[in-house]
């Protein structure tokens, strides 16, 4: 196990550029996937390159040129290397603001009909990380977005009126639900389980492939639903390890052929819930 986490220390660090950002899948440094090496870093309780990565985020003064996924990925790097204090919170919040759609739930991009599963589970984050109360206004109409994005199976979708749920959208919406303490409903375990194919997750049964992201999230979505996931942990450690490469990465899926930070956190993610 000390060789397998020290390959992926080795990986993460590799992909860790001189202006103390890492990298994407084009080798250029960006907050997505420095949210992901860190938190990987954290989860292996490796050396975080604070020093290095501070001046990078601190470097990011015009928040208002960043996008809503970026500003949440901000505040999340920021709390992750402790510096969540000298980044203006208040203002990223106020960015994010921008984001509210007509029916008072979030969605990434700006001036939408409808809020969206995942756009609500960052925002929620950013507030968590900058340690502010969420209003109860927002919170409230963010609880009325998703019961609107409840499809026709029993499952979350990012759109409202949907005959199909997708596993990354309700893994928001059960974490969101969970955080703020929201009965969750009974069949959702059972509705995740049934998108577990050859020991992976797929997002949907339309394309009933499996991926790491849809696996990592699901599993965990499964935890906090208390779920015995015992039939399929044999299977699903096939699974992840399929995607495991020697050179201490993941890939997403059977197709991919390009290693990033982001699916390394989420192979660890599910090898975690898995090994439990």
């Amino acid at each position: 196990m000390q060789e397998v986490k020290s390959l992926i220390h080795r990986f993460l660090y590799s992909h860790l550029n001189e202006d103390g950002g890492f990298k994407d899948r084009s080798g250029n440094s960006d907050l997505y996937y420095t949210v992901f090496a860190l938190e990987c870093l954290h989860a292996l309780q490796g050396d975080i390159p604070k020093e290095q990565t501070t001046k990078y985020l601190l470097g990011f003064r015009e928040v208002e040129k960043l996008d809503f996924v970026h500003l949440s990925c901000l505040v999340r790097a920021a709390a992750a290397v402790g510096i969540q204090d000298k980044i203006d919170g208040k203002r990223i919040l106020e960015c994010m603001a921008e984001y509210k759609a007509q029916d008072g739930g979030y969605n990434v991009t700006k001036e939408q009909q409808h809020g969206s599963a995942y756009a609500n589970f960052l925002l929620l984050g950013a507030y968590q990380d900058l340690d502010i109360g969420m209003p109860d206004a927002i919170k409230n109409a963010i609880v009325y977005n998703l019961r609107s994005l409840e499809a026709t199976d029993g499952g979350y979708a990012n759109m409202p009126n949907m005959p199909q749920g997708n596993v990354t959208a309700s893994a928001a919406a059960i974490a969101i639900l969970y955080a703020w303490q929201i009965p969750l409903g009974n069949h959702l375990a059972m509705w995740l389980m049934n998108h577990c194919i050859d020991g992976g997750f797929c997002n949907n049964l339309t394309f009933p492939v499996p991926d790491l992201l849809s696996t990592a999230t699901a599993l965990h979505s499964l935890s906090y639903l208390k779920a015995n996931i015992e039939p399929i942990v044999e299977p699903g450690l096939d699974f992840v390890d399929s995607l495991w490469t020697n050179s201490g990465g993941f890939y997403g899926n059977w197709t991919d052929d390009i290693l990033d930070c982001e699916y390394t956190f989420y192979g660890l993610l599910a090898l975690g819930h898995l090994s439990l």
